[in-house]
């Protein structure tokens, strides 16, 4: 899903608010067999590996952003300060249970730790700018500074010496962004994230 949300504010002409969100969500399930006979020639010995898998992933993850417009000096002129708040999350699972067969065929009641594994895994990342924009007739940019710290996790409850715990990066970075019209239906876009 989506929503975005523009709007002017009075009495200053110039100045606005505007909000955008997102969400999203995935769902599989899939289920598989497998059999693997192995020959070890210099042994004189086989093995089989019979096996069913459940295998269950899941992601959800938002977006969602707030920035606020204030006209410097005559709106005219087309100069303004720029503030903006942003989160993005991303949320991903993952579950692979596997369930190995004995001699006789009967499957395990329980997951093989070895072939088996559980994942949650988490990415959020915020973010906080300021810029200046200039508007003419043939030419938009925006420039500015911002700090996002970004909060990530990988969790695995099968062998938990494979999780990595939580923990948060913080990165101050310049931004900018410019549009400029070279004709009637040809313009210029430039991005650029110090990241």
């Amino acid at each position: 899903g989506e929503l975005i949300y523009n709007r002017q504010l009075t009495p200053k002409p110039g100045r606005s608010i505007s909000v955008h969100g997102r969400y999203n969500f995935d769902n599989t399930t899939e289920q598989g067999n497998s059999i693997d006979k192995t020959w070890y020639y210099l042994l004189g010995d086989t093995t089989d590996l019979n096996q069913t898998s459940n295998d269950h992933s899941w992601s959800n993850g938002y977006s969602a952003r707030f920035t606020y417009t204030e006209p410097i000096g005559n709106p005219e002129k087309g100069m303004f300060l720029t503030f903006a708040l942003r989160s993005q999350g991303n949320f991903r699972n993952a579950d692979k249970y596997t369930y190995t067969a004995d001699e006789l065929g009967d499957y395990s009641l329980t997951p093989d730790t070895a072939y088996s594994n559980s994942f949650r895994n988490m990415n959020i990342t915020n973010s906080a700018q300021v810029g200046f924009r200039h508007v003419t007739r043939n030419l938009n940019y925006n420039v500015g500074l911002s700090f996002e710290p970004t909060t990530t996790s990988s969790q695995d409850l099968f062998k938990p010496q494979n999780t990595i715990a939580t923990y948060t990066v913080y990165n101050w970075a310049p931004f900018m962004w410019l549009t400029y019209k070279v004709g009637k239906q040809t313009s210029l876009r430039m991005w650029y994230n110090g990241r």
